[in-house]
């Protein structure tokens, strides 16, 4: 059986968490059991405990380890997971109580979020020292089946077989639901209540255990039940779409009045169909003579999913590809080119003067160490825009991005340190995402942009849509 430990010293916890003070200091660390059920060990991601409720495992894996400091109170403290044995994931928590979550991945079968899927739990009630983490429970914890409803399931013959179909079934759903345009959250939650359902009018209870005992271990009778529990636990093209309208009302009738209401939303200001975009650019350094160069990009929309594929000047090559998928309350953004790759989490919902986007990246050798972040805020928002030749109208979000850098280099005994700082401006457009980028530069006198609000630029990088 393979084994993971990952042990924190109590001793260690107590002298940090005292010298913080608060109520929770005299809280006990518990130790709960988590059992995997019906689900392949190898494609359990992460087991974590959904400390503020949002649907994400954040920050560990079960091989992680936990790094404390002083000053840090039991509630910023991650809570710990540790694998006991196969299947099996001891649970270090001071509050049993928060809810569970269990990511799989499973490329093989699912064919969104890289093959990553999430099941929810209930916490642990008080009295419970163990709890089963499968795709039944999951639905018991929904509310859709009850203990007593699948306790015969449980204990009936083959019932690896019937884990097996379920999984292959819950699977197959998430890739019919999320080609709808529905996001992962909605996904599961559809394709959890739905499969509930189709169980109890299979007598999940007691016909549907019944029969299969009644297999004897047969796998040609054992196969031909199961085949046609499985046609129905199948999300049909209908059944989705229903399954489609449900969870948008859903989502409607319990979007957080905090959180999203009147705030902006960035996903509207992307493209909304499969299009390509031509760009004009200009671009100018110092004393040196103006260029201009064309590009494009094609944009294809799948649900919540756009892929972005750039090409530069007139080659049909392409010279980078850019995946977005937008979630709850998050944008991913993962862009590849040649040599590099990099991703950006962005935050979906923004005021005016929010944060949309940070962004760091870091490089170093024996001769050389480079360092870089970048900081993009929601900076206004308008409805007509002008630069240059080109207008646009429209409901307009401006972004501005401010991104420092510094390159360090050592030649010869030498050393050689470079600083630069760039301030620009990104706009897009509501439905037709972006449409400029202005970046008016201040170089220095060692040839580096080094801007300032309201420095006189001596060099400057535009880029315009050119819409139809």
């Amino acid at each position: 059986m393979k084994k993971t430990i990952l042990a924190l010293s109590m001793v260690g916890i107590t002298g940090f968490i005292g010298c913080g003070g608060g109520s929770e200091e005299a809280k006990e660390l518990l130790q709960r059991l988590l059992k995997i059920v019906g689900i392949p060990h190898n494609i359990v991601t992460t087991v974590c405990q959904d400390s503020n409720s949002n649907g994400i495992c954040e920050a560990l894996e079960p091989q992680a380890t936990i790094t404390i400091t002083q000053g840090d109170s039991v509630s910023s403290i991650w809570q710990k997971i540790t694998q006991s044995k196969e299947g099996e994931y001891l649970l270090e928590t001071y509050d049993p109580a928060l809810p569970l979550l269990l990511v799989l991945q499973d490329a093989d079968s699912v064919h969104y979020d890289e093959g990553t899927f999430t099941l929810n739990y209930n916490g642990l009630q008080e009295t419970q020292t163990e709890k089963e983490l499968s795709i039944l429970e999951s639905m018991i914890d929904a509310n859709h089946l009850t203990t007593q409803n699948v306790s015969a399931a449980r204990e009936m013959k083959n019932v690896d077989d019937f884990y097996a179909v379920l999984l292959r079934d819950l699977e197959a759903n998430i890739n019919t639901l999320r080609a709808k345009g529905l996001t992962a959250t909605q996904t599961m939650a559809g394709n959890i209540q739905e499969m509930a359902e189709e169980l109890l009018s299979n007598g999940i209870e007691k016909t549907f255990p019944d029969s299969m005992n009644a297999c004897n271990g047969n796998q040609t009778c054992v196969d031909a039940l199961l085949g046609t529990l499985s046609t129905e636990l199948l999300i049909t093209d209908a059944e989705a779409e229903e399954i489609k309208q449900k969870q948008q009302e859903t989502q409607e009738d319990e979007t957080p009045v905090t959180t999203t209401q009147n705030k902006l939303d960035f996903s509207d200001y992307m493209v909304k169909s499969s299009t390509t975009k031509e760009y004009m650019e200009y671009h100018k350094y110092l004393n040196y003579d103006e260029t201009t160069s064309t590009n494009r990009e094609e944009v294809q929309v799948n649900g919540n999913i756009l892929t972005y594929t750039h090409y530069y000047g007139t080659s049909n090559e392409s010279s980078s590809t850019t995946t977005v998928t937008i979630n709850d309350t998050t944008i991913n953004s993962k862009s590849n080119d040649n040599e590099h790759s990099q991703e950006i989490v962005m935050t979906r919902y923004v005021d005016i003067g929010d944060t949309l986007w940070t962004w760091s990246h870091s490089d170093s050798s024996e001769t050389y160490s480079y360092t870089s972040s970048q900081v993009c805020t929601a900076d206004e928002q308008f409805t007509n825009f002008s630069h240059g030749s080109y207008s646009y109208s429209g409901d307009i979000l401006k972004v501005k991005c401010i991104t420092e850098s510094t390159n360090t280099s050592t030649y010869d005994g030498e050393t050689q340190t470079y600083n630069s700082k760039d301030i620009y401006y990104l706009y897009f457009k509501k439905d037709s995402g972006n449409i400029a980028d202005i970046n008016e530069n201040c170089y220095n006198e060692q040839g580096s942009t080094y801007d300032s609000e309201g420095c006189t630029s001596n060099g400057y990088s535009y880029e315009y849509y050119l819409e139809n």
